[in-house]
């Protein structure tokens, strides 16, 4: 993380006249102002968070713009992120009690900033017995085994097809639909096709509303992690990987891509997924064997955890 310069307080003829009269006269103490961080290597600017986590569906209130400044209440650990220049997981909370990472928040200094207090990280939310009993069936062996033999030969129906593919496999390996995440729907609203009804909703073939699905019912959670990092730590067969991509090679917040875990070469996962049909590819690469962060000029990429 980039570190401030000094500032460098000159003064005037004037400032050591004023001092002269301070030496003799009892001035008034001067009222103290919290010190404020600017926002910053965002870009696009970045959204406040209910918690200190890096999703999309706990945004909170409108995007901030770097060079706008914060008040930061107390730090705590979160989530990973990584910036243009650290990363981190560190997360400042604000008076409002909302979270911004601090890998996007010039504190100058890398690590938790010095003179503001360490606050208690919130609670996670706690299951219902709907959500354990929905993701107490999924064997994840069962997924990889239903991926690895129907990478090449189940059909293309959904755009690039990824995230119906990946449904397939959650499904085959006794993860439990839900109204929202189904092949059979006649709720036009969450219809992946308004005319195909009934049919798959939007989670079931589009990687970002699969991606919201899992964490809002519970059967998953989610983490960024380091797309220049080979091996992620506690990651196991049958967990996902998202990517967020866009066609103009910016990242915007909305995941464009899932594949699962599939296996595991020198300790680093190897995926397996639909687009371009790859089979025990690595997490990192194209299928053409080529760094995915050489032909997308911004990537981000998550790892989801499905909880069994």
């Amino acid at each position: 993380m980039n570190l401030q310069p000094l500032r460098v307080r000159r003064y005037t003829a004037v400032a050591a006249a004023l001092a002269v009269v301070a030496s003799t006269t009892l001035l008034a103490p001067a009222a103290h102002a919290d010190p404020t961080y600017r926002i910053s290597w965002t870009v696009k600017g970045i959204y406040p968070r209910s918690t200190p986590e890096l999703l999309t569906t706990n945004r909170v209130g409108a995007a901030l713009a770097d060079g706008t400044r914060i008040t930061i209440a107390c730090e705590t650990e979160g989530a990973s992120v990584t910036s243009a220049v650290t990363t981190s997981s560190i997360w400042a909370r604000t008076p409002q009690g909302t979270y911004l990472p601090n890998a996007f928040i010039d504190t100058g200094v890398n690590g938790f900033t010095p003179g503001v207090p360490r606050c208690d990280a919130p609670k996670l939310p706690t299951w219902t017995s709907d959500q354990i009993a929905a993701v107490s069936g999924y064997t994840p062996q069962s997924a990889q085994e239903w991926a690895r033999g129907n990478y090449n030969s189940f059909p293309i129906k959904y755009g690039s097809n990824c995230t119906w593919f990946i449904s397939h496999a959650l499904w085959a390996g006794g993860l439990s639909k839900t109204g929202n995440w189904t092949d059979s729907s006649i709720a036009i609203f969450k219809l992946a096709k308004k005319k195909e009804i009934p049919g798959p909703t939007k989670a079931a073939t589009t990687a970002d509303y699969l991606k919201n699905e899992l964490v809002d019912s519970g059967m998953g959670v989610i983490e960024q992690v380091d797309i220049n990092t080979a091996v992620i730590p506690n990651a196991k067969v049958g967990d996902l990987i998202f990517y967020d991509w866009d066609p103009n090679g910016k990242a915007d917040g909305a995941v464009d891509h899932v594949v699962m875990i599939t296996g595991f070469v020198d300790g680093a996962p190897v995926i397996t997924g639909q687009t371009n049909n790859v089979l025990d590819q690595r997490w990192q690469y194209t299928s053409e064997q080529k760094l995915i962060t050489s032909t997308k000029k911004l990537v981000y990429a998550y790892i989801m955890r499905i909880r069994h």
